[in-house]
């Protein structure tokens, strides 16, 4: 080999070396970046599949349930708060945030009702509202008779069971879960507006 050709290979070489360095370098700053979020357990997953694929910076949820991301977001100790409840005009103005959906998905009922067999009682939305706002309370109420006829329904009374934390569940259905943010008080460097793969 020539000493040209010596050189070139040796140049090359170190313009390897430095093109490397500077990429790992910018690895790391991305990867130095952190975006803090706490709040629902139904979207964790999807943010958990969501946050690998995006590299601009490292994002941690904490799936501690709505009530909990809500007061985190609140008292400005995280990026961003989920809750499947939607925030008022008021509470969002009060602490300088924005609210939007992230995703979609179903809660559903369970019953119980001893001598009838699973999945044959039909309730509608609307009987399924009344029963939790304690205006059906019987099994066999005229609404409930009205969608399941020709099942014997029993005179017992209904007692709902429903999640008794700060859950954001009850208050919406479907369930749609709303990251609230304070715009602004994402960490320095962190990549605003982009959207990470599906």
């Amino acid at each position: 080999m020539s000493k040209a050709a010596r050189r070139w290979s040796v140049r090359a070489g170190i313009v390897a070396v430095v093109g490397v360095g500077l990429l790992i370098g910018a690895t790391s700053a991305f990867a130095a970046v952190r975006i803090n979020g706490a709040g629902a357990t139904f979207p964790a997953l999807l943010y958990g599949k969501w946050s690998k694929g995006y590299k601009a910076a490292q994002i941690n949820y904490n799936a501690v349930g709505s009530g909990t991301g809500v007061a985190q977001i609140e008292n400005g100790t995280v990026n961003f708060g989920a809750t499947d409840k939607p925030q008022t005009t008021a509470t969002l103005k009060q602490y300088g945030l924005v609210q939007f959906p992230s995703c979609i998905g179903g809660v559903v009922p369970i019953v119980h009702v001893g001598s009838i067999a699973s999945g044959r009682l039909k309730l509608t939305g609307p009987v399924l509202a009344k029963i939790f706002e304690g205006k059906i309370t019987t099994w066999n109420n005229a609404a409930i008779k009205q969608l399941n006829p020709g099942l014997k329904l029993p005179s017992s009374k209904i007692t709902t069971i429903h999640r008794s934390d700060t859950s954001g569940t009850p208050g919406s259905s479907p369930t749609t879960s709303r990251p609230s943010i304070r715009p602004g008080r994402l960490p320095t460097g962190a990549a605003r507006g982009r959207r990470a793969p599906a």
